[in-house]
Parts: structure tokens; sequence; C-alpha cells
């Protein structure tokens, strides 16, 4: 019972990351962006 217990929360893991990691991918991106923007404003 237990290794299937761990074989789920394997699968728990890897579906929230698979969801999780384009929401944080777009996130840093975004933020990349606007650090380039306040550099930009800065140097003007």
């Amino acid at each position: 019972m237990k290794a299937m217990n761990a074989t789920v929360v394997d699968i728990d893991k890897s579906a929230f990351k698979q969801r999780v990691k384009p929401l944080f991918d777009e996130f840093r991106a975004k933020d990349a962006q606007s650090a380039k923007d306040l550099e930009y404003i800065e140097n003007m």
C-alpha cells in the first residue's frame, strides 16, 4: 500500500509541475520584460 501511495504522490507532483511550470515561465518572462523596461526608463 505504501509503495502505491508514493507513486500516486509522484504522479500528482509531475501533474502539478506540468500545470505550474508554464505559468511560472510566463511570470518570469514578464518579470524580465518589466526589468528591461525599468532599465530603459532609468537610462532615458
